[in-house]
């Protein structure tokens, strides 16, 4: 989403609103109930149960914003949409061989670079 925050809907990768971060964030923009210990027959709290719903609810902003599709498709790792998601590949072995984490200050899991072992994959 970040990468399309336009100031206009687009539809290139997915079709999505105008300044789709913002859209996915009002997502969050309710009340959580108070964490609880749940009913003993409750498998998720109610607390749970909204955070998972604001947590579907934001990421389909980005993969089902039209509503026109049943449930999420969460085997689509690569989400790149209405592209092939090979260009992505193509690109990053020619031109952006690159860490994908940031160290251990990152949102993103340690992951070690060997960049020799990485052009090899390529």
């Amino acid at each position: 989403m970040a990468m399309t925050d336009y100031p206009y809907p687009s539809e290139f990768l997915n079709p999505q609103p105008a300044w789709p971060v913002n859209v996915s964030c009002e997502a969050y923009d309710m009340e959580f109930p108070a964490a609880q210990n749940p009913d003993s027959n409750a498998i998720l709290s109610a607390r749970e149960v909204a955070l998972l719903k604001a947590m579907r609810n934001s990421s389909n902003v980005y993969f089902n914003y039209t509503g026109n599709s049943p449930c999420t498709d969460y085997e689509d790792v690569d989400a790149a949409g209405n592209i092939a998601a090979s260009g992505w590949n193509v690109l990053a072995c020619n031109q952006l061989a690159m860490p994908i984490s940031d160290g251990p200050n990152s949102i993103f899991p340690m992951k070690e670079f060997n960049y020799a072992d990485y052009t090899a994959k390529c």
